[in-house]
């Protein structure tokens, strides 16, 4: 996979944009584990991208074009079998909302074609996309999406964000102190602009800092210990998370880890 971590001022925005190429396999589904970030996906091979309404393999769909997959925070399945170049642009939580007209919230745990949000921007990206290969690609989509920068974060969403990636994450409280908003404003501005609730994004991002974690041990480990470490109350929280998160338990998801974190195999 080759990727580009973008520059100022696309960097507060976007983590990355990369492009994929690999052999397509037949009847392949990923499952994709929440992040809480939004990404903006386009097949270079073909228009049309296959996916799946749900976690069950056996039921299929077709979306046309560039495909926005909100800010999940839920498993998903994602279908690989037919598409062996992908560009694919992964924006920092908030980050989509300063290039769309609609509140992230409305892509939440969803899969929308772009063409039915903002028709232009699809064949403008498409007509991008099509131009070049390799890092050059990566580079005109940069600067396409620079010019495509419409506001800028809400300060106090960005702050917030922040907070919660941070080592020691506050709570939804502490936070919205810190706002001078009420509870309800500053709910209402945090899911406009991430797609999620802040309760709902610092699950997601404390289940996140546990997968990190997960995916880099050699062996079954005291999970009591592990559960402690990543801010749980206790083990069976730990569990009750992960399968909220991940369908699947800790233990599972040693078995089922891949090389990436966030696609374990289908259990």
């Amino acid at each position: 996979m080759d990727s580009l971590l973008p520059g100022a001022p696309l960097d507060q925005f976007v983590n990355a944009i990369w492009l994929l190429e690999r052999p397509a396999a037949e009847g392949t589904a990923e499952l994709a584990l929440p992040t809480g970030t939004v990404e903006l996906v386009i097949s270079l091979d073909d228009d049309v991208i296959p996916g799946y309404p749900g976690i069950n393999p056996a039921e299929t769909c077709h979306f046309s074009g560039p495909l926005i997959c909100g800010a999940y925070a839920e498993p998903f399945l994602i279908n690989t079998a037919s598409n062996s170049s992908t560009l694919g642009i992964n924006f920092k939580p908030g980050g989509i909302a300063a290039f769309l007209p609609c509140a992230t919230w409305e892509l939440a745990n969803r899969q929308v074609e772009l063409s039915l949000i903002d028709r232009t921007m699809a064949d403008e990206i498409r007509d991008e996309a099509g131009e070049l290969g390799g890092s050059h690609l990566l580079r005109r989509i940069e600067r396409y999406l620079v010019n495509r920068i419409k506001r800028h974060p809400h300060e106090v969403v960005a702050h917030a964000v922040d907070q919660f990636s941070s080592e020691h994450m506050p709570t939804v409280s502490d936070l919205v102190n810190d706002s001078g908003f009420s509870h309800r404003r500053f709910t209402e501005l945090f899911r406009k602009n991430v797609g999620l609730s802040p309760k709902r994004f610092s699950r997601v991002t404390r289940f996140q800092k546990a997968l990190a974690r997960i995916h880099q041990l050699k062996e079954e480990p005291d999970w009591s210990g592990v559960a402690l470490d990543c801010g749980f109350y206790d083990q069976a929280h730990l569990i009750h998370e992960f399968r909220r998160h991940a369908n699947m338990t800790p233990t599972q998801y040693l078995s089922a880890r891949t090389d990436r974190s966030n696609h374990p195999v289908v259990v």
